[in-house]
């Protein structure tokens, strides 16, 4: 009978110490799932601020950008503005009643200025980068969104320009107009007279005449588009700082 106790008190003893070691395990395997539970957690909190970072560093450099696109195009709608403003004067002293080819020829020798001023390419760094890199996910929609819009305006008015210019450079006679222009070397004195003399003014003044022709009608053109662009510009760039800590 002793025997039999002493048994039943050892298997209870064994039972004991293996509910002691179930226990100690599960809470073993807790402390571990809880340890990969907080480091995931912490290292979706780091990528979720690094990705942050990432999204400011962007905004920001596409603000730089864009800044300093309006600064440009500013300075390029302000030309315009100043040429069609001398492209009247001109016109005005050609069409008055008195006007004669002399004219024509004093305008061109000291206030004919041949060249359109243009935008040739504009900031497109950040945005480039975004897409390269597959980034581009991280600006909002609606960033997106305005930033295709820009992109296509000013797509437009590289297509319109490069055209243009390549057009009015090709206009008109050359061989009549450069030699009286006010950037030619020779502008003045016995030989200058000399070639004045020599040209045929009648074809020079409908060569420049012409030439201010096109060049109103660029400056006309490309203030509109310039100004439909900076205007597109600045909304986003109010919409950016919306976005920027």
């Amino acid at each position: 009978m002793i025997k039999f106790f002493r048994r039943i008190r050892q298997k209870m003893l064994s039972e004991n110490k293996f509910s002691k070691y179930l226990l100690y395990a599960i809470g073993e395997i807790v402390l571990v799932v809880i340890g990969i539970l907080i480091a995931l957690s912490i290292n979706t909190t780091n990528q979720k601020i690094k990705r942050q970072e990432l999204t400011q560093t962007y905004l920001k450099s596409l603000m730089v950008d864009i800044v300093q696109d309006t600064i440009e195009i500013e300075a390029i709608i302000m030309h315009h503005i100043s040429d069609s403003l001398k492209i009247s004067e001109h016109r005005n002293i050609l069409t008055n009643d008195d006007a004669t080819l002399d004219d024509v020829v004093k305008i061109m020798v000291n206030d004919w200025d041949p060249r359109i001023g243009s935008i040739r390419g504009f900031n497109t760094q950040t945005f480039d980068a975004l897409v390269s890199t597959g980034n581009i996910d991280l600006i909002d929609p609606d960033i997106l969104e305005l930033l295709g819009k820009i992109n296509r305006l000013q797509e437009e008015y590289l297509s319109f320009i490069g055209e243009f210019i390549d057009f009015y450079r090709k206009s008109g006679d050359p061989t009549i107009i450069n030699p009286v222009g006010s950037l030619s070397v020779i502008n003045t004195g016995p030989i200058f007279d000399r070639m004045i003399e020599e040209i045929d003014k009648v074809r020079l003044a409908n060569n420049f005449n012409g030439k201010l022709t096109l060049k109103r009608q660029t400056n006309r053109v490309s203030i509109s588009f310039l100004t439909t662009i900076q205007q597109e510009k600045i909304k986003l760039i109010k919409l950016i700082n919306k976005k920027v800590n």
